[in-house]
């Protein structure tokens, strides 16, 4: 069936079909692009209500099937071209936070191996350490937080480090990859981790929370991060991951929760045409893109997304 290119939002059409004239990429992995970069910006700050009681994340799943040479990386790379930028900016600027936070947590650090010393002692000499247990658990409620670092590009991660940059770097964030096998085929998906991957991957589909424990270091909680997934690959890696993995992805219901496009190939049907002089059309959707960036989290107390509920107006509840 043809893409419903139509159906598309003014900004998001324009841009797809500037692209798609000097590109020449099916205008289905051009668009899947598009809206992949949409959906990672926009996911943390609205939620979209269905019903009453009923709502859930506006972060997508993308699987786009074509072949080498479809020019899938270049899709990607013209629609992400803003969330890079403003990553690389936001980056350059915390890292001055993290140097502060480093100098206080370390500050925090011996004024707590004081304490804990003092607390020895004085159980070593028979002494009272009530003071001393006092003041180690005020000064535990007053332990620095480390700062974002906002770093939403993601790409081969491991469950355990996807939910760790989710919890502790950054509320939300996207897996974009033009090489899709390198997710699908990744060490993390290998047959001793793959149920727990899938798993983490469909609770955050849905927005849910979870914990993550670990032998070497702290339990921490994942709670309210967004995450979007798009994946463009080949059709012999998808058959190669369904052969290995189909039953127990089926299962779970993993790639039910993909959006999927397989299109027709426009290799030997793409004459040379020269570049835009200006990319007027998607200039404009990457000036959007950072100005969506750029709103300011809804954070609570705790640091967890609380997001905006849109509701569908009649017309959408219709169709």
């Amino acid at each position: 069936m043809p893409y419903p290119i139509d159906a598309l939002p003014n900004t998001i059409r324009a841009a797809v079909e500037e692209v798609h004239g000097f590109v020449q990429a099916p205008i289905e992995l051009i668009a899947l692009s598009a809206v992949g970069a949409l959906a990672l910006a926009g996911q943390a700050q609205v939620d979209v209500k269905r019903a009453e009681g009923l709502s859930g994340p506006t972060g997508l799943f993308l699987l786009g099937i074509a072949e080498s040479g479809e020019r899938k990386s270049t899709c990607d790379r013209l629609f992400t071209g803003a969330i890079e930028a403003w990553q690389k900016e936001q980056l350059i600027a915390a890292e001055l936070e993290l140097e502060k936070y480093r100098g206080e947590k370390d500050v925090w650090e011996a004024e707590r191996k004081g304490l804990q010393q003092a607390i020895q002692h004085a159980a070593k000499n028979g002494r009272d350490s009530q003071e001393h247990r006092k003041k180690l658990e005020e000064l535990h409620r007053q332990e620095p937080k480390r700062p974002h670092t906002p770093r939403i590009l993601l790409a081969d991660e491991t469950p355990e480090n996807l939910a760790y940059r989710l919890a502790h770097d950054f509320p939300y964030g996207g897996v974009i990859s033009a090489e899709g096998g390198l997710v699908l085929g990744a060490q993390a998906m290998k047959s001793e981790s793959i149920m727990r991957h899938l798993s983490v991957l469909n609770i955050l589909w849905d927005g849910g929370s979870f914990s993550v424990g670990r032998k070497t270091s702290d339990n921490f909680e994942v709670g309210q991060a967004r995450l979007t997934v798009s994946l463009q690959l080949q059709g012999t890696t998808l058959r190669a991951f369904q052969k290995t993995n189909g039953e127990l992805a089926r299962g779970i219901g993993f790639l039910a929760r993909f959006l999927v496009c397989h299109p027709f190939s426009t290799q030997g049907s793409r004459m040379f045409v020269d570049p835009p002089a200006e990319w007027t059309k998607l200039n404009a959707f990457n000036s959007r893109i950072t100005e969506i960036l750029a709103l300011p989290l809804p954070l609570d107390e705790d640091g967890l997304l609380r997001l905006i509920q849109s509701s569908f107006d009649e017309d959408a509840k219709a169709s």
